[in-house]
């Protein structure tokens, strides 16, 4: 049996996230128009952290001394998304466009390409992940005493309202 290994991607750079407000049919992938409509949030955020926390069940038998198990309900999540921005300017759309287009209580997509520099342009053959989620209310986060050039940040937690889509192709 031959081994193989391999090589995986470098991480650094390579992954693009955007706020899509509408996608027609996420099920069979999001068109390049759609995702260029949307807001590039990756150079404003800290991390982008989507999970999964999958639930099971008990399956006793009266003939085994194992205890076997059934795959439950999984718990999609993401943590809340710390961005950066100018308290004085929280209205300049251009240089904060994304705490201008995470806006409390918007029903979008999250959607998160990785494995690609993320200032190369989507094209179809790609591949993303798709999140529909509904946003919670901005909350500023603490600035802490000491912290040499820190920046100010407001975060929003994403609340995962609908479908998620893995590995969807980009389409023309």
């Amino acid at each position: 049996m031959t081994i193989t290994i391999p090589d995986g991607v470098a991480t650094l750079g390579a992954e693009s996230v955007y706020w899509v407000p509408a996608i027609a049919n996420p099920a069979t992938g999001a068109t390049v128009a759609e995702l260029n409509a949307g807001t590039p949030i990756q150079c404003a955020i800290n991390s982008f952290a989507p999970n999964g926390d999958q639930g099971s069940s008990q399956d006793l038998r009266l003939c085994s001394v194992d205890e076997l198990e059934n795959p439950g309900r999984n718990k999609i999540t993401i943590s809340a998304i710390e961005l950066v921005y100018d308290p004085q300017m929280p209205t300049n759309t251009t240089a904060y466009a994304a705490y201008s287009a995470l806006a409390p209580r918007a029903k979008g997509f999250l959607v998160d390409r990785r494995g690609m520099p993320h200032a190369q342009a989507f094209a179809a053959g790609q591949f993303v992940d798709i999140y529909t989620v509904t946003l919670g209310e901005r909350n500023r986060v603490a600035i802490t005493a000491g912290s040499d050039g820190e920046k100010f940040k407001t975060s929003i937690k994403p609340f995962v309202s609908g479908a998620r889509y893995l590995d969807k192709a980009v389409v023309a």
